[in-house]
């Protein structure tokens, strides 16, 4: 049963047993669904293989200690979002089309879409407060001008293109480490591409 299916206008909490779990989608976009939905994950790792986005949400939403494992890509518009102890590990992407998404302990590794690892849309915003991204192709992208991040306590490294393609967004890098990215990068710079627009403080970028 999709985790969705879980939840009703009364019943805002999912709470997940450890372990794996196959799922061809999970929305959370009805409109009866409650003001927010927290869904604590206890370690459960979520894998898809098919072609379907693996959580499609527009309600605001909490989310805890779960992992998305292969296949998998996640969709967040419209609302706030919270992820707590989440991480990515051989999915597709996470993508901030809209809405507001703040990240605490968020864990990236080797995601396979060749266009971003963390995709941020023109009226989208990224928060992140301690986090890795290690491996994949790119490790975040603002998509279009308006894009806006707050990075802080975040490392990025061994990413075959650019770690940050922030040319269209702004916002601030702060207390943050780049490192051995962009090894097959064709135009400098090669780490980071980034405009005025984003203020960079207090980090180490080192460019391959």
């Amino acid at each position: 049963m999709p985790l969705s299916d879980k939840v009703t206008a009364t019943r805002g909490h999912i709470v997940m047993a450890p372990g794996l779990y196959n799922h061809d989608r999970v929305a959370f976009v009805r409109s009866t669904l409650p003001s927010h939905i927290f869904v604590h994950g206890h370690g459960a790792v979520i894998t898809y293989s098919g072609s379907f986005l693996t959580l499609d949400a527009t309600k605001p939403m909490t989310l805890r200690d779960i992992t998305f494992g292969s296949g998998t890509s996640v969709a967040l518009r419209t609302s706030p979002f919270v992820f707590e102890s989440v991480t990515f590990a051989n999915a597709k992407v996470l993508r901030v089309s809209s809405g507001s998404l703040q990240a605490r302990h968020l864990t990236i590794s080797e995601m396979t879409d060749a266009a971003g690892a963390i995709q941020v849309d023109a009226t989208g915003e990224l928060t992140i407060d301690g986090g890795s991204i290690v491996g994949g192709t790119i490790g975040i992208v603002a998509t279009a001008p308006g894009a806006r991040f707050h990075l802080k306590n975040l490392l990025i490294s061994r990413t075959t293109g650019r770690a940050l393609e922030l040319a269209q967004g702004q916002g601030e890098l702060e207390f943050s480490t780049i490192a051995g990215s962009g090894a097959q990068t064709t135009s400098a710079p090669c780490a980071v591409s980034c405009s005025s627009l984003l203020n960079v403080r207090s980090s180490i970028i080192w460019q391959t």
